[in-house]
């Protein structure tokens, strides 16, 4: 009977574990697909990793990244790398990659509010414009 009870209790404890790995692994998925802070494409600028919003970008890098593999845009003078974050955008891809490479400023506030900017977008922001007027 004792040998018994030892089994069963060694099938909960392997099941337990690998309940724990699961849920470990889709914690781990749940904390990476929150992190929208995507880094510049190789080569294409100088990034500090540990300061993502420190940089200071001019309106022609900005301008080069309108396409679904590389979107930024400008709001409020902050530049912002939506590329991971088109196919969760509420509104739709098509209207984050029609304001891409620009000062969507005007078009961000018709849609949103300053929360939106500060919790969702500042995960997002990879540096200032700088060097030039704005768009």
């Amino acid at each position: 009977m004792m040998q018994t009870k030892s089994k069963a209790s060694s099938k909960c404890d392997g099941k337990a574990a690998a309940k724990e790995a699961r849920s470990q692994a889709m914690d781990q998925q749940s904390r990476d697909a929150l992190d929208l802070t995507p880094p510049p494409p190789p080569g294409c600028c100088e990034f500090d990793e540990h300061s993502n919003m420190s940089k200071t970008i001019n309106l022609k890098e900005v301008a080069e990244h309108t396409s679904e593999t590389s979107a930024w845009i400008i709001v409020e003078n902050g530049v912002y790398d939506v590329t991971k974050f088109l196919q969760s955008h509420p509104g739709g891809t098509k209207i984050l990659l029609k304001n891409c490479g620009k000062d969507a400023t005007e078009a961000f506030w018709k849609y949103h509010s300053k929360r939106v900017l500060e919790k969702t977008a500042a995960k997002m922001k990879i540096g200032e414009v700088g060097g030039e007027a704005k768009l």
